[in-house]
């Protein structure tokens, strides 16, 4: 065995790593997301802040894929298996990249909305539901074959959308019944936003495992 290939191997070995540390981060801050909000209803300015800090640190984490995707890219002339290799980390670690932008934007939501207690749990139900695909999502692309992951997240996803769409309709005959004016619409409005970002979030995890589908992971 070469010490070329010696060298590759363990750069990817690398690549993988810091990819998965970006995507136990995502989860990480999701978790003490919806802890916080259990705890105190809303987002605090304070946390905000803190989200804000972890959203740079999230930030500094895609630059490190990216760098070592370059790295090996420079220093090791992949091969064409290789190469796509390579490029799925670079495009899995953007799908990260825009996940945690709706998760920031959803803790902006939380700060700027105080929902009612019945608006509040069913959000949150949503919110849990979101984490543990993502956790679900996390021990599939760790422990098992690419396209069986693919398989399991898929479904994951559709039936999340289909329990997003009903309670989606639930929360929107909730506010008629609030006899609503412009504020209560602007509130619904931003609370469909937040809605729609938690299945974005779902969907660029799943977008993750599909683009390794048909990659060699060993």
């Amino acid at each position: 065995m070469s010490s070329n290939y010696k060298l590759l191997k363990e750069s990817k070995n690398e690549l993988i790593d810091e990819l998965l540390s970006y995507f136990q981060h995502i989860i990480n801050v999701s978790k003490e997301t919806y802890f916080y909000t259990e705890k105190h209803n809303k987002v605090e300015d304070d946390f905000l802040d803190k989200i804000n800090l972890l959203e740079e640190k999230s930030d500094i984490l895609y630059d490190n894929v990216l760098n070592s995707s370059v790295w090996i890219i420079q220093s090791n002339q992949p091969r064409a298996s290789n190469l796509r290799f390579i490029i799925s980390c670079i495009n899995s670690a953007k799908e990260l990249e825009r996940a945690s932008d709706y998760l920031l934007l959803i803790t902006k939501f939380l700060n700027k909305r105080t929902l009612d207690e019945k608006l509040h749990n069913y959000f949150m139900q949503a919110f849990k539901r979101c984490i543990d695909i993502l956790e679900i999502s996390y021990d599939e692309f760790l422990n098992n074959d690419p396209f069986q992951a693919r398989q399991t997240i898929k479904l994951e996803l559709e039936n999340y959308k289909s329990f997003l769409s009903t309670n989606t309709k639930i929360m929107i005959k909730h506010f008629d019944e609030l006899n609503p004016n412009s504020d209560i619409l602007d509130a619904l409005i931003e609370l469909i936003n937040a809605i729609n970002d938690l299945e974005r979030i779902v969907t660029h995890v799943y977008n993750l495992i599909k683009s390794f589908n048909y990659i060699d992971l060993q």
